[in-house]
């Protein structure tokens, strides 16, 4: 059994560190614009890779059609994300290069020991009483992963759409809310000023992305037990929204 718990003991010590390095290399990533092949699309991302803004040029109709502009755009995107990621691997091999860092100590008052002894002081105290609540515990965790991998499945190929104020561009975003396809009103596209053509197609990406969030799969698995376990690991107790349970 010690060597058990040294074994454990030792892995969360590598968990914490390869944890810290990894938030190091994501607080290092910064927001990016890219262009797509033609020059006349850029879009830029935020740190996180959520999208701020499209921009259009005065002259895109020299050189794309109507019909290729949302390609342009998605494009335009790709390479943002290629860019991204390139600046999350040289953070990596930074810090891959500086001295590791030590491992914090491990933590006996978190919220979630404290809701668990909480919980055993409840049901008389002792040894039983925490293999008992323990048992339960993994329980609910095996039930939520049953929960999860059902709405998986469920959830597999939703998309969501959404329109620009004025309902001129419509997006269509897949579950972890990037958009994948992009329609434009090709009658009101010719006469509409560039400006207006990034701001509505903005728009309607962002306004996709968030529909996917508000509705899709992530927002689904925040009410399951699995999401429960995860929130009183954390202390907090909130209900997630839309939850009626």
């Amino acid at each position: 059994m010690t060597d058990a718990i040294e074994d454990l003991a030792v892995l969360r010590e590598r968990s914490d560190v390869l944890l810290q390095q990894v938030t190091g290399a994501q607080e290092r990533v910064r927001p990016v614009q890219a262009a797509d092949a033609s020059g006349q699309v850029t879009v830029r991302l935020d740190a996180d890779g959520r999208l701020e803004s499209v921009q259009v040029g005065f002259t895109w109709d020299r050189t794309l059609t109507a019909a290729e502009l949302p390609a342009a755009v998605l494009e335009a995107v790709a390479q943002a994300r290629i860019e991204q990621v390139e600046q999350y691997g040289e953070a990596i091999r930074a810090i891959e290069d500086e001295p590791e860092p030590r491992a914090r100590p491990a933590r006996t008052d978190t919220p979630m020991m404290d809701a668990f002894r909480e919980r055993v002081e409840a049901r008389g105290g002792g040894t039983d009483a925490a293999r008992e609540l323990t048992e339960e515990i993994l329980l609910d965790a095996r039930a939520g992963l049953d929960e999860a991998n059902r709405l998986l499945d469920e959830h597999a190929g939703r998309r969501f759409q959404a329109r620009s104020t004025s309902g001129h561009v419509t997006a269509t975003a897949l579950g972890n809310g990037e958009v994948d396809a992009i329609e434009l009103d090709t009658s009101w596209v010719p006469r509409a000023h560039p400006a207006n053509l990034g701001r509505e197609i903005t728009e309607a990406m962002l306004a996709a992305a968030q529909r996917a969030r508000r509705e899709g799969l992530s927002a689904v698995l925040q009410a399951t037990k699995l999401a429960d376990i995860a929130r009183m690991a954390v202390g907090d107790t909130t209900t997630p929204e839309g939850d009626r349970r």
